[in-house]
């Protein structure tokens, strides 16, 4: 599982550990408000075009950010 998780892009790992961390700490609507937020964050980073495009041309992707 720690291999799987650490070859994903450090970024999102980053946020979903905080989305863990945190969101339990909190009612539903700020959790997924907060959520939300790291989705947006994430999907401005050079890694997310580069997992979309490794998905569509069939191969591994190569993640910047680990």
């Amino acid at each position: 599982m720690a291999k799987k998780i650490a070859s994903k892009p450090g970024v999102s790992v980053k946020y979903a550990k905080l989305a863990v961390k945190n969101g339990y700490q909190m009612d539903i609507e700020k959790a997924l408000n907060m959520e939300a937020q790291y989705i947006g964050l994430i999907f401005a980073t050079e890694d997310k075009k580069e997992g979309l495009t490794s998905f569509i041309e069939k191969r591994k992707p190569v993640f910047k950010h680990k």
